[in-house]
């Protein structure tokens, strides 16, 4: 028998993670990313919990050293979005838009997709709404409306108000967003922070957009450039058949399947778990669960 084929679906800190331990091991997984690698990573304004950086570092300086030591590990990199994950007997069927692939075992570290916005949004308008800043950090001198009330609402606020103006929507009371961010917008002069306002629809205007809203009962229009929703995220699994949705107690309790990092923490989406997890998924293929760590 020849070398274990092993794929590892999403580069973002998870996958990468898992790709560079795979090599310490002498193995060269094969990986899939449909989009930039990083993941949500670089969105990040300040990684302030990532230990080796006591100053923070910038989710875009952290994701290059990230991407720096992944391009060394010289996994394979397939820039291809992953139709299905599906069984065929033992083997693991990895379908593209281009070809299968066949696989002994699989890492999914696919992360997170945003939450369908609860509202009504004209298609003239979609092109102004995002679900993070990704295309937008270098936007100057524009009206950002931002709904959320977490700590990714504020951190995008914070991230873009040195050259915007900045309206933070919450559709409640509570904030659920760290202490030190909230006094940090508190203390900018370019983020205004609304409570209890609900956006309904979104209409394109000849300027910009037009949020139509209930706040404190009553009916208003907020007139913004960019709408950003950072309202939820969903584990990205829709590309997972409905036999492997069936047997994964069974596949990742035999060590074939595992879930790394985002797609699988919850509230926990952290960089650091996310790290920890790509790197315990790399050493149980090639040591077992009660292997010797090195």
């Amino acid at each position: 028998m020849g070398p274990e084929k092993i794929a590892v679906i999403g580069v973002g800190p998870a996958g990468m993670a898992a790709a560079i331990q795979l090599s310490r091991y002498g193995i060269r997984p094969v990986a899939f990313e449909k989009g930039k690698t990083g993941g949500l990573l670089p969105n990040a304004r300040l990684v302030e919990n990532y230990p080796g950086f006591p100053d923070g570092i910038r989710g875009t300086e952290l994701s290059a050293l990230f991407r720096k030591q992944f391009e060394k590990a010289s996994p394979e990199l397939k820039t291809e979005t992953v139709l299905q994950l599906d069984l065929d007997g033992k083997e693991f069927l990895i379908r593209t838009e281009t070809e299968t692939y066949r696989f002994d075992r699989v890492i999914i570290a696919s992360g997170t997709v945003p939450k369908r916005p609860g509202c009504n949004i004209d298609t003239d308008a979609l092109a102004c709404t995002s679900h993070d800043i990704s295309r937008i950090r270098d936007l100057s001198g524009k009206t950002v409306a931002i709904a959320g009330s977490g700590d990714a609402a504020f951190d995008y606020a914070l991230s873009l108000c040195t050259k915007n103006r900045i309206l933070i929507l919450n559709r409640g009371e509570k904030t659920k967003c760290l202490d030190i961010l909230f006094k940090e917008v508190a203390g900018s002069p370019n983020i205004t922070y609304i409570e209890n306002t609900n956006i309904s629809g979104i209409v394109k205007t000849q300027n910009g957009i037009k949020l139509q809203c209930v706040s404190g009962g009553s009916n208003i229009e907020i007139d913004a450039d960019i709408m950003i929703f950072a309202t939820g995220r969903d584990p990205c699994t829709e590309f997972i058949s409905s036999e492997i949705s069936g047997r994964t107690s069974e596949l990742t309790g035999s060590g074939l399947l595992f879930f790394t990092g985002d797609v699988r923490n919850g509230i926990l989406r952290q960089t650091a778990i996310s790290v920890g997890d790509g790197v315990a998924a790399a050493m149980r293929i090639c040591k077992g669960p009660g292997g010797d760590a090195d």
